[in-house]
């Protein structure tokens, strides 16, 4: 990836426990056992994408363990991707953040990333990028810098459905930049058996 420009790396990050400390992430070894052992890693820089559609925990335990443990196993790691001395941090499936089981609302939820960003702060940084990718009101909603796309579906492998899905994203808002995503299209062969599939 370094010699063919490849300068971060995003790493899915998925919680292992909805109660008590977190100790191993789930397929945290990507990152943990990977990355961060690898010989030239030194000449990347990485970052989270929060794989939240499958949370299930609340304000407490975010705040007591799931925020601690990104401070000392991440975001003061010099690897870690910083922009003007802040914290990039990606979301996935936001949506469900504002259900009874994790944060009850929209701002709750809000809340949750508000907090991060004093924590950030009181880290001498000056606070935390958001980025998610979900639909625009509910970034908005939530208060998020940017909006990058997980993958453009299918047709993404095409050029111009890539080009049409960026340009047609980015006019959803004033507020929230859509990060112009390149996608190689969906395919989920490898996580489905012939058996699963219809």
């Amino acid at each position: 990836m370094v010699e063919h420009g490849i300068d971060v790396q995003a790493f899915c990050w998925y919680v292992d426990t909805t109660e008590g400390p977190l100790k191993n992430p789930r397929n945290g070894y990507q990152l943990h056992d990977g990355f961060k052992y690898a010989k030239y890693k030194d000449y990347m820089k990485y970052c989270l994408i929060w794989e939240c559609s499958s949370s299930k925990y609340g304000s407490e335990q975010f705040r007591t363990h799931v925020v601690p443990f990104w401070f000392e196993n991440y975001f003061l790691d010099t690897n870690y991707l910083i922009l003007d001395n802040k914290i990039v941090i990606g979301a996935f499936g936001l949506g469900n953040l504002t259900k009874a089981e994790c944060f009850g609302s929209v701002e709750g939820a809000k809340a949750e990333f508000d907090y991060l960003d004093e924590v950030a702060k009181s880290y001498s940084f000056d606070g935390i990028i958001f980025l998610g990718s979900n639909d625009m009101a509910l970034l908005e909603s939530l208060g998020a810098d940017g909006r990058m796309a997980y993958h453009w579906l299918e047709a993404g492998c095409e050029f111009e459905a890539t080009k049409n899905m960026n340009e047609a994203t980015n006019a959803l808002s004033d507020t929230v930049y859509q990060i112009p995503t390149i996608s190689s299209g969906y395919n989920d062969l490898a996580w489905v058996s012939d058996e699963g599939r219809s």
